[in-house]
């Protein structure tokens, strides 16, 4: 319906619901005493016996409605008969998971990224890298970047890029993205083990100090 109200004596609302139900803590419309004729599109259900209620909180209010349309209820369709259950397909090979061997020349990677408030000039920082799941042995070594964004780091092994990481069998490569305030004389040390490697650098100067590398595994 199309509602308006005009000629209010103060300011108030107006509440329009089916008279048989509780009274709906909402307004319908809203105005101020004086305030020119006001109109407002509002949807109400009607009581059972079809009457419609209006509520109006303080003073007098005179209220113009135009019906302009309604809803029917719809009965739906009989629900149709259930399929035929297909076969049941063969299960797939299981994944390795953080318990289980990585697959030998299986290639891992992943990408990692610290953001970290310094504080303090020369300040130290470490994480862990874990792997997806155990390398067979611990890898040989791990080759520190040279902290240049889009190069191989300081091992002609490490052939790949920052895009696409890649590593040698039983080797772990890292390929820095991005970095800021970092220190290229502690890039990676050598805390490797079957279940990741640790990163550690160091931050020359006080504030903010940021690094973002893409880094390889693959098993032998």
């Amino acid at each position: 319906m199309n509602i308006v109200v005009l000629n209010g004596t103060a300011g108030s609302y107006l509440t329009v619901f089916p008279p048989d139900q509780p009274r709906p803590l909402a307004a319908s419309m809203n105005w101020v005493a004086g305030q020119a004729p006001t109109p407002n599109g509002v949807v109400s259900k009607l009581s059972a016996d079809g009457r419609l209620g209006l509520y109006n909180l303080s003073g007098n209010v005179d209220v113009i409605i135009d019906i302009v349309g309604y809803y029917e209820t719809g009965a739906g369709g009989a629900i149709g008969p259930a399929g035929a259950t297909g076969a049941t397909g063969a299960a797939g090979p299981r994944g390795f998971s953080a318990w289980n061997t990585i697959p030998s020349g299986t290639t891992v990677i992943g990408s990692q990224s610290f953001d970290i408030d310094a504080g303090q000039i020369n300040a130290d920082f470490q994480f862990t890298i874990p792997f997806p799941g155990q390398a067979p042995a611990v890898p040989a070594t791990s080759f520190a970047p040279d902290f240049v964004p889009g190069t191989i780091g300081e091992s002609a092994l490490c052939t790949g890029t920052s895009l696409v990481p890649t590593a040698p069998a039983g080797r772990a490569c890292l390929y820095i993205v991005t970095s800021s305030n970092i220190s290229s004389a502690q890039a990676v040390l050598p805390h490797l083990t079957r279940t990741g490697f640790l990163v550690t650098w160091t931050a020359p100067a006080a504030g903010d100090s940021y690094i973002k590398f893409n880094w390889a595994y693959t098993a032998p």
